[in-house]
């Protein structure tokens, strides 16, 4: 049962990949995590991604390493996160 399900997972996946963009593997996030990043992550910057499925409404951070971090937009930390890298951003504009 567990390896059908597995096929299957991975046969939905593959499908949305090749159907998003020709020759370009999607990235979105497919689940969120709760933990919080480690502070030696270098978080440089972060995006929305809307639910579209396999897709998950999700705030995607991106590292120095071009890591992707997944999390939901409603807990406190990633609030804090998504206004400090934004007053980042508009610093960085103004010098």
């Amino acid at each position: 049962m567990k390896v059908m399900l597995s096929f299957a997972l991975l046969a939905v996946s593959i499908i949305y990949m090749v159907s998003a963009d020709p020759g370009k593997p999607s990235k979105c996030c497919i689940r969120v995590s709760r933990g919080k990043p480690s502070p030696a992550m270098k978080i440089e910057r972060f995006d929305l991604q809307t639910a579209n499925p396999p897709c998950v409404e999700a705030v995607r951070f991106f590292t120095n390493t071009n890591r992707i971090m997944c999390a939901p937009p409603n807990l406190p930390w990633v609030k804090r996160k998504q206004a400090e890298l934004s007053k980042k951003q508009e610093e960085q504009k103004t010098e």
